[in-house]
């Protein structure tokens, strides 16, 4: 299952089991210890205070093996990283000459440069605890697809997963052992999600009909944007990355139109053809349909000159194909379905061996009914000739 970040982060943090030599040093002054950089404009070297054995150096996690931690390792003991992007992560040190380290989150860092700046003194006092929960916000990575989602197709040149869930920042049960409850982020975290609304809307529906609750998931779920790692784009994320989307469960629960697939792939560019697809109105009244063909960023598979996939984030580009649709227009009786037929012009400038995968979406816009969307995409023949 593909899996997207979860807006809201929880994070918890136990007591370690071995002795925390920071523990007791309550009081410690703190001074900022980094190179001066383009991005902060942290301290020189050579004006650094020399005299912090007792105190504690301050570094942002991008600098945990640059200059800033060469410079700490000189002249402290004791290493407190703020983070560069929201939330804070698990820190460790295994050289010789510190002797504990922690770490802040991105505000809280700010806000102790901030008052070093204007001259006043920063101490901390480390609390006593067996759990912590840290609460944020992720504005960075939030509602978009996790950087670690593996990407389509199949061997079988086909689209699978068919959708996406939340999948990062899941808060779960654990045993009781271990405090009852965990953080955890993966697709073993996105499954489970699915199989909760699968037992909804067989409730709601009255039966359990995996391809048919496939198709709608795949038709209501919103697709989302791009998303780097660090920022998001203007561009839609490539299908092979999202999927159909993240998916919405009122909006299946509520659905009164049913597809006959969950995508289409058109396969590869020395066996293109023609693709059919069934669109059934299950409602109580008719309902006309427009067609509409939604493009997203096409994706090249291997980096420039190289023969080998590129490392993400791989290139993208405003480049698609274009979509005809046998009737634009269907109107579609209570009860009855009606058959549409997609072809699709390629683009001649791309270059193939590299593998550029096209794909996008096609939107439903149905009178008395809400939006619906199915995923489409293609390979370059390029795919067979470099993988088989």
């Amino acid at each position: 299952m593909a899996g997207v970040r979860s807006i809201r982060t929880l994070k918890k943090y136990r007591r370690p089991d071995e002795k925390i030599i920071w523990t007791g040093n309550s009081g410690q002054e703190y001074q900022e210890c980094r190179k001066r950089d383009t991005q902060d404009g942290g301290r020189d070297h050579d004006a650094f205070t020399p005299h912090l054995i007792t105190q504690v150096g301050m570094l942002r996690d991008a600098d945990y093996t640059g200059n800033g931690f060469k410079v700490a390792v000189i002249h402290t003991r004791y290493i407190i990283f703020y983070n560069n992007v929201p939330g804070i992560e698990d820190v460790s040190s295994t050289h010789p000459r510190i002797l504990a380290v922690a770490m802040a989150t991105a505000e809280e860092g700010e806000y102790w440069l901030q008052a070093l700046a204007a001259g006043s003194k920063v101490t901390s006092d480390l609390i006593e605890s067996d759990t912590v929960l840290e609460h944020g916000n992720n504005t960075i990575t939030g509602d978009f697809a996790s950087t670690f989602t593996s990407w389509d197709p199949t061997w079988e040149a086909e689209l699978k997963p068919q959708f996406a869930t939340p999948g990062g920042h899941i808060l779960l049960l654990w045993p009781r052992a271990l405090e009852s409850c965990a953080v955890f982020g993966g697709t073993s975290m996105a499954t489970p999600l699915v199989s909760g609304v699968l037992a909804l809307m067989t409730g709601i529906r009255g039966h359990l009909d995996p391809v048919e609750l496939t198709n709608i998931f795949a038709a209501t779920a919103k697709s989302q944007f791009f998303n780097d790692g660090k920022q998001a784009s203007s561009q839609l994320a490539p299908v092979p990355q999202q999927r159909a989307g993240l998916i919405q469960a009122y909006g299946a629960a509520s659905m009164t139109t049913i597809l006959s697939v969950p995508s289409l792939a058109f396969n590869d560019t020395e066996h293109l053809s023609s693709l059919l697809f069934s669109i059934e109105n299950i409602g109580d009244a008719e309902v006309t349909y427009t067609l509409d063909h939604r493009p997203v960023a096409m994706a090249y598979t291997f980096a420039a000159g190289t023969g080998r996939a590129d490392t993400f984030p791989n290139e993208l580009t405003d480049d698609y194909a274009t979509l005809h649709f046998s009737k634009p227009v269907i109107t579609a009786e209570a009860g009855r379905e009606e058959k549409v037929t997609v072809s699709l012009d390629l683009l001649q400038h791309v270059d193939n061996t590299r593998l550029p995968m096209y794909s996008g979406y096609i939107a439903q816009y149905g009178m008395m009914t809400r939006c619906c969307t199915s995923p489409t995409w293609r390979q370059p023949a390029a795919c067979e000739r470099r993988l088989g």
